[in-house]
């Protein structure tokens, strides 16, 4: 069996990265980490052909999954300002959310030399040859906000579970008790953003004592501004006066001021009738009117630390795979509402 730069860098404790700057620009490795890689390779035996020793081009690659999605614009101006000032280009590919795109654009990446690559939440599966197949080669790559169990590939994963968590908790703080869930798809996949929001929003329910109501749950196929109208109709169609909820956790804030939208065109208010939170804390949630309630998902930060990790892998400075999970915090503004309640307060340590 073949010696792989994944065998060499597991026996010499370093990282993938480091192995393929020790077989191309060993100058950039730090004396004592390139004489234990040598020390492996030698004792394997191994001969990188050098087809495969790929040329430094100072490009990153960066894939998305949709580019028309209000939310991507600011980690990909983070990403590019940090490879601005490291003297890096970068080359952007938009998956549409499908897998055999993702599949041609890690490809793509490969075929024309990038030095790293970038994936941000680009497709909903756990089918990761692709991924693996570029690892392989010794090319660092870093996952955002999608998991993956193989200890190598670097990932920076955003706590949507525990936003939705906090979300709930801040609803039933205020004295709501029949809070609805709104969503685009939530199939249970690990990668699903939706679905660890609303395993948080379940979590919240359970851990405070409220029974949880299927008839609460809306999805709909889309994860945008009609979708949340659509959903904020169906569920005035689904309640009598007496049965509406009090407050609705949207998953998305476009999603949620779609919903505010309808609501006032029925003549149900927000916050007076109904309190709202949303969910990502989208540049035009602030300047909404009432200000949207929603929880801060902090991409600009997984983006410049995205690309100021894969540098530093690239440049032989890291040989821990990266492990981060950034928080996510509720930012209060106008559209919740405190009611009263029989359950009384709730402890800030629960």
């Amino acid at each position: 069996m073949s010696t792989s730069i994944r065998e060499i860098a597991k026996l010499s404790g370093v990282s993938l990265g480091t192995v393929v700057n020790v077989l191309k620009t060993p100058d950039k490795v730090r004396p004592e980490k390139r004489e234990k890689v040598l020390a492996v390779i030698k004792e394997l035996n191994y001969e990188q052909p050098v087809q495969h020793i790929k040329k430094v081009t100072n490009t990153i690659g960066v894939i998305i999954s949709n580019i028309t999605n209000p939310l991507y614009p600011p980690i990909i101006k983070a990403i590019e300002e940090v490879l601005d000032q490291h003297g890096y280009s970068m080359i952007l590919g938009n998956t549409e959310k499908k897998l055999d795109k993702e599949i041609k654009l890690i490809q793509m990446l490969e075929e024309r030399d990038v030095d790293g690559a970038i994936i941000v939440s680009a497709s909903e599966t756990s089918n990761y040859n692709h991924i693996y197949s570029f690892r392989e080669k010794g090319i660092p790559i870093i996952l955002i906000n999608r998991s993956t169990e193989d200890p190598t590939i670097n990932q920076i994963m955003i706590d949507t579970f525990r936003g939705g968590f906090n979300a709930i908790k801040h609803l039933i703080k205020l004295g709501h008790e029949r809070i609805a869930y709104m969503s685009g798809p939530k199939d249970d996949g690990v990668h699903n953003a939706f679905a660890r929001r609303y395993k948080g929003y379940l979590w919240a329910l359970e851990h405070y004592g409220i029974a949880f109501d299927e008839d609460l749950v809306f999805e709909n196929d889309g994860d945008q501004y009609k979708a949340g109208g659509e959903m904020a109709e169906k569920m005035i169609e689904s309640f009598s006066q007496e049965k509406m909820p009090t407050a609705a956790f949207i998953a998305n804030d476009a999603m949620a001021l779609g919903a505010i939208q309808a609501w006032n065109k029925r003549g149900l208010r927000v916050p007076e009738d109904i309190s709202v939170v949303g969910f990502n804390n989208q540049f035009f949630s602030e300047y909404a009117d009432p200000g949207l309630t929603t929880v801060n998902f902090p991409i600009f930060r997984a983006g410049k630390m995205a690309a100021e990790y894969i540098l530093e892998e690239i440049n032989g400075l890291r040989d821990e795979p990266l492990k981060e999970i950034l928080p996510c915090e509720l930012v209060v503004r106008g559209t919740t509402k405190e009611i009263s309640s029989k359950r009384g307060a709730i402890h800030e340590g629960k």
